[in-house]
């Protein structure tokens, strides 16, 4: 199904405030950036800022393919870069970790700029969060 010209503006609209959030965090893997930012898509009010996800819930793990084509599009973009981190080579446990690249860092910078005084609460939200999912983080 094609999307329309507003769809596709709020699409890219949430990609980059998940960048903007990724220059908040660092290194971050997977599960705990699905974490993150099902706490703050759940908090945020539709009319602030457009960065809602979908996730299922199952056995305990967070999913949201909004998430992962996300992600999937900012790393070809070179916005982030993809590592997976080998956890146990016997069973083979991997995670995925995501941070910014200098290119993606100073879109971040810029998109922290157009948020003006939105800026704050998000950040605040960021740190409130992170602090909830026991990962506090100085802004």
């Amino acid at each position: 199904m094609a999307r329309t010209v507003a769809e596709r503006e709020a699409l890219n609209r949430r990609s980059y405030l998940l960048l903007y959030l990724l220059s908040k965090v660092g290194i971050i893997n997977h599960d705990e950036l699905s974490e993150l930012v099902y706490a703050i898509s759940s908090k945020l009010e539709k009319e602030d800022l457009p960065f809602e996800y979908e996730f299922q819930h199952e056995d305990g793990i967070l999913f949201s393919q909004d998430l992962n084509e996300d992600l999937t599009r900012l790393t070809r973009m070179k916005f982030i870069e993809t590592h997976v981190k080998v956890l146990d080579d016997v069973f083979n446990i991997c995670v995925h970790e995501y941070k910014l690249t200098k290119y993606g860092e100073e879109i971040a910078r810029r998109i922290g700029e157009e948020l003006g005084e939105k800026r704050k609460d998000f950040d605040r939200l960021i740190k409130e969060c992170r602090k909830e999912l026991g990962k506090g983080i100085s802004l």
